[in-house]
């Protein structure tokens, strides 16, 4: 048997010197290329530009939250209003910005101020394994505060394509209410005035009368005041039920008995005695029945077109009608709206009006047809 010949006329080597290759040559040209081109990816990968960290975050924000807040608009608010208007359709949000939200994390750099971003990132939203954004819902105003603080602003998110619902509108706040009954008033009566109007009687705490008439469809949908009437005992009167007018029947004079003392039927408004017979009218319940009270405020139509008003789960009062954009009312009192309780609606053909127990007496919300919303005076 004849050994190798490492440096015979037939070896490899020979034919190296020969300048004939043998195909280990063409491999190793190859993988030679190869790496090449791996180490100029890799090279190019550094060199490669990355987005900015605004832009990465305005990526991020228009995502999460849409366009850049609206003069006057709190972040909160802005989550308010999404999570009302998606509900319980929420798809793939925010899920969906976990990418967005990974590659703002990774424009960061070692700067003082990308640090204490980070810093926050990794601690709140488990970014130091996997940024959560189902996390970032709770937090997102504080990194927000975080990342203004260190210079860094959502550059391009109005351009974000998809972002999520959230309601139309500007919703009204505490202050844009006016009391139409100050203080705390308790209702002490309630009858209709014909087809169309509503009387109300109210009493406060010092025992001050105060009437009111609603009238949804009419020219003055509210007319409320305080009453002057020779009535001798406030907590006794009461609203005169099937007339025309707003009439209080009460007492005028105390005597030893119930013969002796004097009552009188009075209009509410100029606060003369009538000619009707107190014993001959029917006085309306000093307990007034009341709708229960429950989320949906109104669910009628008017003008032709259904409109909806109910409190979303988180509280936000929200308007339906017909194809429009949902829209945003109000907020609940801790969130900078007025406080809603006992609302009663008053549903005409054309408008609807609401009454409520706000923080400092009786106010009243109107609702039309077009889907206008406004507070009541």
């Amino acid at each position: 048997m004849r050994g190798v010949e490492m440096g015979g006329p037939d070896s490899d080597i020979a034919r190296m010197k020969k300048g004939k290759k043998g195909p280990f040559i063409a491999v190793a040209v190859i993988v030679a290329l190869g790496a090449l081109g791996a180490g100029g990816y890799a090279l190019y990968g550094k060199l490669a530009p990355k987005p900015s960290p605004s832009k990465a975050y305005g990526a991020l924000w228009g995502c999460m939250v849409g366009p850049p807040l609206d003069e006057g608009e709190s972040l909160e608010s802005r989550f308010r209003s999404i999570t009302a208007a998606l509900g319980d359709a929420k798809g793939d949000w925010p899920k969906r910005c976990e990418d967005e939200l990974t590659a703002f994390y990774q424009t960061l750099g070692s700067d003082p101020k990308s640090s204490g971003v980070k810093e926050v990132m990794d601690l709140e939203l488990k970014c130091t394994t996997q940024c959560s954004a189902d996390s970032l819902v709770g937090k997102l105003g504080q990194l927000h505060d975080v990342v203004t603080s260190a210079g860094i602003k959502p550059e391009g998110a109005a351009d974000v394509k998809d972002v999520p619902a959230r309601l139309a509108g500007k919703p009204l706040k505490a202050d844009a209410f006016k009391d139409i009954v100050p203080g705390t008033a308790a209702l002490q009566g309630m009858t209709k005035l014909g087809a169309d109007k509503t009387a109300l009687l109210y009493r406060d705490q010092v025992g001050t009368l105060y009437g009111c008439e609603i009238d949804p469809d009419g020219d003055r949908p509210i007319r409320c005041g305080p009453l002057t009437l020779p009535i001798k005992k406030p907590a006794a009167a009461r609203l005169v039920e099937n007339k025309s007018k707003l009439l209080i029947v009460g007492v005028t004079e105390m005597g030893n008995s119930v013969e002796e003392t004097k009552r009188g039927v009075f209009d509410a408004w100029t606060g003369q005695q009538t000619d009707d017979v107190p014993e001959d009218v029917v006085a309306a319940s000093d307990r007034p029945r009341l709708p229960a009270s429950e989320g949906v405020w109104v669910d009628a139509e008017l003008e032709g077109t259904k409109v909806k008003l109910a409190r979303a789960p988180n509280g936000v009062l929200r308007l339906d009608r017909g194809s429009d954009p949902p829209r945003f009312v109000m907020d609940d009192s801790d969130h900078d709206g007025p406080g809603t309780g006992d609302p009663i609606a008053f549903v005409g053909k054309k408008r609807a009006v609401i009454l409520f127990r706000a923080k400092h007496g009786v106010a009243a919300l109107f609702v039309s047809g077009s889907g206008e919303t406004k507070p009541g005076e």
